[in-house]
């Protein structure tokens, strides 16, 4: 009984296609309650009830449709409500975890197979050099005493897999530590002083250029796209950005200058300090985001390659070993 009684009260939201609906048909001409009406199914007709009850006893949408906000979006439309009407608060949600979202699928999909490979490259390595190692140089001992050499490259294999193990180790704490929410302003801030932090400014700088788009492609004001990116907890790196803009233009700075720190990626700034001559800044934003994610690529590509060329130099180079080992015994027969 329990367990019905616990289904039954789950909580139940607003599907992210139907979000998407709603939004679609508002920007129709639709109202919220007429787009509920139309998309309205079996699935879905409980929970529009209820929504419309609430509006019907005057409590405002915003606050009734975070009730029933996917938690997807509902960081985002949290943060956008503050500033903006409801439709578009919803739309920019939308739009920004969508974005998001494909962005790193598409990251993640490139890098999934060159770091499993070289994962298991190195598990391999290590094992071979543990079991399969010492069993090969017990055999040639039956054909050869001087094995000197070989026993040191096993033991300078060992040391030197040991020492990888350790730094890569350190890295993924280093990483694991600084992804959480609290951490990743300082990560950022650490990193940028450092000139391999190319990749991660363009990526950063990216997904700024990205929402600071989506802001001004719905007639945001450039204040209030500041504003509403200094909303974005669930992004803190693009908080951060966007407040030290803030600051600087505070401070009376031009805009083009409040984007010249060691924070942001080179090619932002180049881009702002043409927009200022010229009408569309939107545009131009658009041209940094294409050309920002061409340079993106390129290291993303440069960045795997290389994997793939250790990954398979390693194979190589143990298969070459292993095979003149092999070899051993018929070259000390052919001798005799």
């Amino acid at each position: 009984m329990d367990l019905f009684t616990k289904k039954a009260q789950k909580k139940i939201y607003i599907s992210k296609l139907d979000c998407e609906a709603i939004v679609s048909l508002m920007n129709n001409g639709f109202t919220f309650i007429d787009s509920c009406n139309l998309i309205e199914n079996n699935q879905n007709k409980n929970m529009f009830k209820t929504i419309k009850s609430k509006l019907e006893i005057g409590e405002e949408i915003s606050k009734v449709f975070l009730e029933f906000c996917p938690l997807e979006y509902k960081s985002y439309f949290i943060s956008f409500i503050k500033f903006l009407p409801f439709k578009n608060s919803l739309s920019l949600a939308i739009s920004i975890y969508n974005e998001s979202k494909n962005q790193r699928k598409i990251y993640l999909k490139k890098m999934v197979y060159p770091l499993l490979m070289l994962i298991c490259t190195i598990v391999g390595i290590y094992v071979f050099i543990l079991i399969a190692f010492p069993v090969l140089i017990s055999l040639m001992k039956e054909f050869n005493n001087d094995l000197n050499h070989i026993i040191k490259i096993q033991k300078i294999s060992y040391i030197l897999l040991n020492i990888l193990f350790v730094f890569i180790s350190l890295i993924l704490l280093l990483i694991l530590f600084y992804i959480q929410k609290n951490n990743k302003v300082k990560g950022y801030k650490l990193i940028s002083k450092f000139k391999i932090s190319r990749l991660i400014k363009l990526l950063v700088c990216n997904d700024f250029a990205r929402f600071y788009e989506q802001c001004l492609s719905i007639g945001c004001s450039t204040l209030e796209s500041i504003n509403i990116l200094k909303s974005l907890n669930e992004k803190p790196v693009i908080v951060f950005l966007a407040d030290k803009i803030d600051k600087a233009l505070l401070k009376g700075e031009p805009m083009e200058k409040a984007f010249k720190s060691i924070y942001f990626d080179k090619g932002l700034y180049r881009f702002l300090n043409i927009s200022m001559y010229i009408s569309n800044m939107d545009e131009m934003i658009k041209g940094y985001i294409k050309v920002n994610e061409i340079k993106i690529n390129k290291f993303y590509n440069i960045f795997l390659y290389s994997i793939q060329i250790i990954t398979y130099s390693s194979i190589s180079l143990v298969l070459v070993f292993v095979y003149q080992i092999l070899m051993m015994p018929l070259n000390i027969i052919s001798n005799l």
